[in-house]
């Protein structure tokens, strides 16, 4: 199954965007690298109405409807999906961490998730016409290949760039 194989995949290169520097061309620089892919990359924030649970996380755009992100982004504390999930775009919300700038988050639902995978494919109500994200075959990815991660972090920047080795298969 097609989906089945994008789940993998993305399951052997951690769950996050990483890009090869293979995949992109040895000659691509990292800033070349983010901006042709952080389009791609979203900000996700799911949260319980009803209820102080909340998170956020970082999903890649696979096709222009479909966001793949790891599960425990988008599921509350009964293991299901909670009850609203909203996806922003770097493009449509400044970097500058001003709260009232986040007001284009767009209404995604959880179509899929494995628990056991920590995977979920969300489905984007309305989305932007955005180029997805291409990934390339998992096996020409080797321990030691050098990697670039565009993403979240909890304690960092929106739309933040680090770099690093794969480090297990």
């Amino acid at each position: 199954m097609q989906l089945n194989k994008k789940l993998r995949t993305v399951l052997v290169l951690g769950g996050i965007l990483l890009l090869s520097s293979i995949q992109q061309g040895l000659t691509a620089t990292p800033a070349e690298v983010y901006r042709e892919a952080v389009p791609s990359v979203v900000l996700l924030v799911s949260m319980e109405p009803n209820s102080k649970t909340h998170s956020k996380g970082t999903g890649s755009m696979i096709t222009n409807q479909h966001v793949l992100t790891n599960a425990h982004v988008v599921l509350g504390d009964s293991g299901r999906p909670m009850d609203k999930t909203l996806v922003f775009y770097s493009f449509e919300n400044p970097n500058d961490g001003i709260e009232q700038n986040f007001r284009k988050g767009r209404q995604a639902k959880v179509s899929h998730y494995s628990e056991k995978l920590d995977l979920a494919l969300l489905e984007v109500e309305d989305p932007p016409k955005v180029t997805p994200l291409s990934l390339g075959p998992a096996d020409g990815v080797q321990i030691g290949d050098p990697v670039l991660a565009i993403g979240h972090p909890e304690n960092g920047g929106l739309w933040s760039l680090t770099s690093g080795r794969i480090g297990a298969r």
